[in-house]
């Protein structure tokens, strides 16, 4: 299970750094390259849920003049924003309608966001509009061994970093302390330790986990569970013959969680399952899972069905 050994060195770095920000210059190793802010960015564009969640736990909302790629199921983490911040799309913007409103900075928690068809190379827009582009940490491949985060540092250098960029030192540093705090927590409770698990993501006729990586694979470790080791593509002969002592639901619009959990209490062989007969099946949302803002909560969410199921 991960330790919380290294992460002081990097609370400390965060408070050092933060320190300075009033008087200098930031300049932010970045997924696409260096970049120096010379003042707070003031137009700031969120292209999806986990970007938008990080600037209003920060209180910078006030920055915000457009999102994009809200959660079907989530809200913002603050409604006001939902109601006066022009969505862009639904998924991700298009180069055309972010050029359009002037934005000095952009932020995201998916690559994808930058694929050809939608808003071009991260570094174009750093380069050649000087833009500062702040993918998050965790969905960085280039900082991250074999590409896949190990523990939950990235969201805590995410908050680092745009305290950093925007220059308020209290808010990130006392919301660094309340993340870090909540998620001690959960690793001292560990209500998972010693069970396995099987996480149920996607379609029924064709199942995912995921369960190896990002956020997912950190929150499993986080609260003790071990995955059952099976390959991808997954077969449900596989997840049956593994028999999981807890299954977790992982609740996306595309399927929601109650529509898995009745495909698993009515299949002739997963019903057979002693998760699904002792009804050892727990639900969190796709954000929940992912290295976000929402990670925290869905952490203690995760931790508190694991106990009532003890």
């Amino acid at each position: 299970m991960y330790k919380f050994g290294i992460l002081a060195p990097l609370f400390f770095l965060a408070s050092l750094t933060l320190a300075h920000a009033h008087s200098e210059p930031r300049t932010v190793a970045g997924c696409f390259g260096d970049y120096t802010y010379y003042v707070p960015p003031e137009r700031v564009i969120s292209l999806d849920q986990q970007a938008t969640d990080l600037m209003i736990a920060l209180e910078l909302e006030d920055h915000l003049v457009g999102t994009a790629h809200g959660d079907p199921i989530e809200m913002p983490l603050g409604q006001a924003v939902s109601e006066t911040v022009p969505i862009l799309s639904e998924g991700y913007p298009g180069r055309k309608a972010v050029l359009a409103l002037e934005p000095d900075f952009l932020i995201g928690s998916k690559l994808e966001a930058f694929a050809d068809t939608q808003l071009g190379a991260g570094a174009d827009w750093q380069d050649e509009q000087d833009v500062g582009v702040y993918l998050l940490d965790g969905s960085c491949q280039a900082f991250h061994e074999d590409g896949q985060p190990k523990s939950f540092e990235p969201l805590l250098k995410d908050i680092q970093i745009l305290g950093d960029i925007f220059h308020i030192k209290g808010r990130a540093a006392a919301l660094l302390r309340d993340s870090l705090m909540r998620l001690k927590a959960v690793q001292k409770a560990a209500a998972g330790e010693g069970r396995t698990a099987f996480v149920f993501s996607g379609d029924p006729q064709a199942p995912q986990s995921n369960a190896c990586c990002n956020g997912i694979g950190v929150m499993l470790d986080l609260v003790g569970l071990k995955s059952i080791d099976i390959a991808e593509p997954i077969e449900w002969a596989a997840v049956a013959a593994a028999d999981p002592d807890v299954i977790i639901l992982v609740d996306e619009a595309s399927f929601r969680a109650e529509a898995k959990r009745a495909y698993l209490q009515k299949d002739a062989v997963l019903s057979k399952l002693k998760a699904v007969q002792d009804n050892r099946i727990v639900a969190l949302t796709a954000l929940q899972m992912s290295l976000g803002l929402r990670f925290v909560g869905g952490a203690e969410r995760l931790n508190a069905q694991l106990l009532s199921l003890q």
